[in-house]
């Protein structure tokens, strides 16, 4: 079952590449100058305003938040020392494709990249049918993750497989509340960069960038605490004196740089939130579509 999850994930992963090299293809090869001047016009009379780009940074923090499966993967990983080093270098990979396709895109790319292949040919309909398997697949994993959380949370589920017929009616009903859910939530706001960015600002932004300074710096509190408490079981305390500085953390490099991400996450989620709201707004107001009619733009 692992390694069929490992083919299914790599099958997942070159299915993106592969749309991602038809998209960067027809944004090279298909741009022509009359195109190209019915863009700038379209630009020119619709300036971007600060908030839509504020909703564009949510959704890159959507594109990076798949990092929170990392205490999933954690929690599978036979050495958890390694857990780090493999944080380290998927990130890092996943910064350089990043930074490639940006560069790959040119300088107007539309804002829905998959736009850039033309419509009604063979082309957009195969990058389609990639695309939907590539997101099938995410949902599959985000979901297996998701659930198995949930399971162990609230029904203190011990393991992750389903041994009873009991545990597999459990197993089931969460499936099914969590698809359902994710439909609802999928087609309440009809316009796919909409919702990307708002889900980014409203979930990413929080698990990825706020809970993990304000952990390290429970977790540095935490440490001191069980070092002193040893000390004093021990009998090595020196002075009683040194017992108030237990809550003030040290002021090192580390605290400080969890103390500015922390800002950072702040006032990125304020930002995220405003700009990813007002973007629906703008979008419902110049768009007859309502909720669940399942527009893309």
């Amino acid at each position: 079952m692992a390694l069929l999850g490992k083919y299914v994930s790599i099958a997942s992963l070159l299915a993106m590449l592969i749309v991602l090299a038809q998209c960067i293809y027809s944004l090279q090869s298909t741009e022509s100058s009359s195109s190209k001047d019915q863009e700038e016009s379209n630009t020119a009379k619709d300036a971007t305003p600060v908030l839509r780009q504020f909703s564009a940074l949510a959704s890159i923090c959507f594109a990076v938040g798949s990092q929170k499966l990392f205490l999933n993967v954690r929690y599978e990983l036979q050495d958890k020392g390694d857990a780090a080093p493999v944080l380290a270098r998927s990130l890092s990979i996943f910064g350089l494709a990043y930074i490639a396709v940006v560069l790959l895109s040119g300088s107007d790319p539309p804002s829905f990249l998959f736009d850039a292949i033309p419509e009604n040919t063979l082309n957009r309909q195969v990058a389609g049918l990639l695309l939907w398997g590539h997101v099938a697949v995410s949902y599959a994993i985000n979901s297996q993750a998701l659930c198995s959380s949930m399971d162990r949370l609230l029904f203190m589920a011990a393991a992750l497989t389903s041994t009873t017929t009991r545990d597999r009616v459990r197993w089931v009903s969460l499936t099914f509340v969590l698809a359902v859910s994710s439909y609802l939530v999928a087609n309440a706001i009809p316009f796919f960069k909409d919702l990307v960015a708002l889900i980014g600002a409203a979930t990413t932004i929080p698990l990825n960038l706020t809970l993990p300074p304000v952990l390290s710096q429970h977790w540095q509190q935490w440490t001191r605490l069980k070092h002193l408490r040893r000390r004093q079981t021990l009998g090595n305390e020196e002075s009683p004196s040194s017992i108030p500085e237990i809550g003030t953390p040290r002021r090192g490099w580390g605290y400080m740089a969890s103390s500015s991400l922390l800002l950072y996450s702040i006032v990125f989620l304020g930002v995220g939130l405003a700009g990813s709201l007002a973007s629906v707004k703008r979008d419902w107001a110049q768009s007859s579509a309502g909720p669940f009619a399942c527009g893309l733009d």
